[in-house]
């Protein structure tokens, strides 16, 4: 079989024309650098300017008075904040307070049940999103129901293609008789 030079390049040229127009995507648990926990230590006066923020946005809402880049979750079943900012400088704070907020919850008696870094092709456009997915450790009232405190809690940080952010924090309550009251999605906030 012989192969030309030409039809070699026109080979290879549909070849990567192919692969550049599939999507793909791959994830990694979320690993940090060396200098990241020192960091975040000398950040912490950001990290709590902007869950006051975060607080003062929720606080909003209820009149229907929050920032156009904030979408608040308000139902029985779930609660939460999404924040959307093109000020992609924001980027190294906000994984300080997704990994403040995972530290926190873990004081709270929660597992982190997800910890991934997901990198993705859409349409050609590449975004990538850090996640922790944490559940509490299971424990019982007084009346032997299943105490879910906050429920399960998303945390996650999302940067598109053109370096746009969002931080989402969510909490999903569990229903059921065997299942006590959760805590109102304030006093996470609150408690952070």
């Amino acid at each position: 079989m012989l192969i030309t030079l030409g039809s070699m390049k026109s080979y290879f040229k549909n070849l990567f024309n192919q692969l550049e127009s599939e999507d793909f995507s791959f994830s990694n648990p979320i690993k940090r650098g060396e200098g990241f926990a020192d960091n975040m230590c000398h950040s912490y006066p950001d990290l709590q300017d902007f869950i006051i923020h975060l607080q003062d946005e929720w606080e909003s809402a209820k009149t229907n008075e929050e920032n156009i880049s904030t979408y608040v979750i308000d139902r029985k079943d779930s609660a939460g904040i999404v924040i959307k900012t093109s000020d992609h400088t924001k980027l190294d704070k906000l994984h300080y307070l997704i990994d403040y907020m995972r530290d926190v919850l873990r004081q709270d008696d929660y597992i982190v049940h997800v910890n991934k870094h997901v990198s993705q092709r859409k349409s050609g456009a590449t975004q990538e999103s850090w996640q922790y997915f944490m559940k509490p450790k299971p424990t019982f009232d007084e009346f032997g129901k299943y105490t879910q405190r906050y429920g399960t809690v998303m945390i996650e940080l999302k940067k598109d293609a053109k370096s746009h952010l969002q931080f989402k924090l969510q909490c999903n309550y569990y229903a059921g008789f065997n299942y006590g009251t959760p805590t109102p999605f304030e006093d996470l906030l609150a408690n952070l």
